[in-house]
Formats: structure tokens, C-alpha cells, sequence
């Protein structure tokens, strides 16, 4: 039975995911003008490529806000899920909105959902004790004291997800497409197909990867009034020391206090071997009236034991 319940999780999963998005296409009213939301800009300098590799590409994502169908919302989780979709799906799927795994210590709300696995299937699920976090590297973990009692959080696909899904636990691009497995999913692509990452759903220029950098649905159009408000802008300058400078601008936030978590995913090559290499960091950022909107740091690596899972503090 648990062998049946991977093959139907995997399949509901890789042929769901863009059906998912697709089926609940909306278009906004007419006359109806989307609302700026407030923003942050995040500047990366004294970046070089580690030796005998190149620059890929860089994705930033504010896991606390998610915006689509012409607002952004809330997601305390920050799994990917908003708090609206939460509470919707919360008697099928036995959701909470305290965090990513709330039914399952092993397979995040947000697997579960695109999988569709229900509440009365979870208890069927089998992870292996030597599978319960992750070997991939990329799982951003970070202290939550949001609550009374902190608590570790994990956000990134662990091994028994991978497991499930057919993935490889050592790879965090299964397919090469450049985009890590887990924004795959956050974005409503198969991370199993290496082609739909540069396709377009709604027929225009800008494609899948894009859309996902720039934290734009992908079965929406990149040039409506609202996602013109939203959409993320990245910026590479190249400085006279050689190094570069990354600006992601636009970047919206949530106000009135709450934290914003942000995390930042550096993908770069080799060219000899075309193998691919990630290294991730994370902040907990509360923006305020009377701090500058733009926050600054180097980039963060300075050896092998420092490249995955780095938090940024600012002042």
C-alpha cells in the first residue's frame, strides 16, 4: 500500500502541478487596479565565481509574501502556501497555518497538496529514519520565535519527499534546468522535466524560469498592470576589482512588524563537466519607517563550510 501511494503521489505531483494552476485561472475584473505593495531592495556585492566555475543565475524569494491574481498575500507558513489557501484546504488536508510541516514531520503541507494526498492517505506515508532530512544541501533551516516556544524550521525538499517524488536526495536540480527542485514546485513546475522551464503558458516572451525568478504565477501574464507591480527586478554589474554586484529590486515585503524571511539561491557550472553547485542563504528581515529600504552585504562565502544555510543579519 505504501508502494501505491508513491506511484499515485508522484503522478498526481508531475502531471498536477501546471493543471493545478491552470484550472483556477482568473483573469481580474475590469477596472479593477491592483495596489503597490511595499518593497525592499537587496544588494549583493563581492561576488566572484568559486575557482573552475562560472556564474549560472541567482534566484531571491520572500518566502512570508506570495502574490498573484492581482494581490499579494500572507503566507505565515512560508511554504508556498498562502494563509487564505491554508484555511481553505485545512479540513481535506488537515492543515495548520503554524508552519511548513504541520501534519507530517517528514512531507511538507505544500508536497502533500500538489500531491493530493488527503488527510485520511497521510497516516500511509513511510519515510526511513536515514531519510528524514536531507542530503542535497539546499534545505534553508532557520529558528521560528514567532510563537511563545521557537521552533526549528526546515523549507527545501528533505529526502524523503525527494524519495517520493523520484528525485535524486544528492542533486538539487534534478532536471538541469537551472532552477532548484524546490522553487520548481513553489512555482508550479514538474521537476522532473528539463523542457517547461522555458516554455511560456500564456504565450508570450517571457518564459517559466523567468516568471519563477521574478515571482510571477506562471499561467499569468507578466506584462499585466499587476504583475508589472510585483514582479521582482534583478541587476548585475560587473565592478572595476573584477567582482560583481547583484540588485534585486522590488521585492515585496510584509509591514506592520512582521518578519519577512528572504532567502537567496546561488547556482553556478562548471563548464568542463556542465555540473551544477548551489549555495543558499537566508534573512529574517522586519522592514521599519525609519531604516533605508535598500539592504546591503557581501557575498557570503568564504570557504567549503560556509556555503549552504548562511544567515544574513543586518543592523
Amino acid at each position: 500500500m505504501r508502494h501505491l501511494l508513491s506511484v499515485l503521489s508522484i503522478s498526481a505531483l508531475l502531471t498536477g502541478c501546471l493543471a493545478q494552476t491552470q484550472k483556477t485561472l482568473v483573469d481580474l475584473e475590469k477596472g479593477e487596479k491592483p495596489i503597490a505593495p511595499p518593497v525592499i531592495t537587496l544588494k549583493m556585492s563581492k561576488y566572484t565565481p568559486t575557482t573552475g566555475r562560472t556564474f549560472k543565475d541567482i534566484f531571491v524569494v520572500n518566502f512570508s509574501s506570495k502574490c498573484t491574481r492581482g494581490k499579494c498575500e500572507e503566507s505565515y507558513s512560508r511554504d508556498g502556501m498562502t494563509d487564505t489557501l491554508k484555511a481553505n484546504t485545512a479540513a481535506q488536508y488537515g492543515f495548520a497555518n503554524t508552519g511548513p510541516y504541520t501534519v507530517n514531520n517528514n512531507f511538507s503541507d505544500l508536497m502533500l497538496y500538489l500531491s493530493g494526498i488527503v488527510y485520511s492517505q497521510q497516516n500511509l506515508l513511510y519515510c526511513a529514519l536515514s531519510q528524514t532530512e536531507s542530503t542535497s544541501n539546499d534545505i534553508i533551516k532557520y529558528m521560528d520565535d514567532r510563537n511563545a516556544t521557537p521552533v526549528v524550521q526546515y523549507l527545501g525538499l528533505r529526502d524523503c519527499e525527494r524519495s517520493y517524488l523520484g528525485l535524486n536526495p544528492n542533486l538539487f536540480d534534478f532536471d538541469k534546468d537551472g532552477i532548484p527542485d524546490y522553487l520548481e514546485l513553489r512555482c508550479g513546475l514538474n521537476p522532473k522535466n528539463p523542457n517547461d522551464a522555458a516554455l511560456s503558458l500564456t504565450g508570450e516572451s517571457i518564459s517559466s524560469l523567468e516568471k519563477c525568478k521574478r515571482h510571477i504565477a506562471i499561467d499569468e501574464a507578466a506584462n499585466s498592470p499587476a504583475n508589472q507591480l510585483f514582479a521582482y527586478q534583478y541587476k548585475l554589474e560587473i565592478e572595476k576589482d573584477g567582482t560583481r554586484t547583484f540588485t534585486v529590486s522590488n521585492i515585496p515585503v510584509l509591514e506592520n512588524n512582521k518578519q519577512n524571511l528572504i532567502a537567496i539561491y546561488m547556482v553556478e557550472i562548471d563548464p568542463n563537466t556542465s555540473k551544477t553547485y548551489l549555495s543558499t542563504a537566508w534573512s529574517l528581515i522586519t522592514p521599519t519607517p525609519t531604516r533605508e529600504r535598500v539592504y546591503r552585504f557581501n557575498y557570503w562565502v568564504m570557504s567549503s563550510a560556509t556555503t549552504f544555510n548562511q544567515e544574513i543579519s543586518f543592523p
